[in-house]
């Protein structure tokens, strides 16, 4: 699903396509602003995202063989809620 049909299937629920818009907008937006500031976000039920500090390491091109410097960097990781995870698995919750 991308974002298009996100907004969609928001719409079969609010019956307002504007609104299902910004909804869909808000939502990712604050969980974007709120990752990048380095705080982590947790739904009951649904799942987690954290941000997570990766160090830096050095690793070898695999074509080549020559080992390169991978940089430090945040990524973000995502743990299901039971919910989900029920969901997901073909299981009531």
């Amino acid at each position: 699903m991308n974002k298009g049909q996100l907004t969609a299937a928001v719409n079969e629920i609010i019956q307002d396509r504007k609104t299902s818009e910004l909804a869909v907008n808000a939502v990712l937006a604050v969980i974007r602003n709120t990752l990048a500031s380095g705080e982590n976000i947790g739904i009951p039920k649904f799942g987690s995202f954290k941000v997570v500090n990766k160090p830096a390491r050095e690793a070898r091109n695999p074509s080549t063989g020559e080992q390169i410097h991978v940089p430090a960097k945040q990524v973000v990781k995502f743990h299901m809620g039971s919910d989900l995870e029920a969901a997901v698995n073909g299981r009531k919750a």
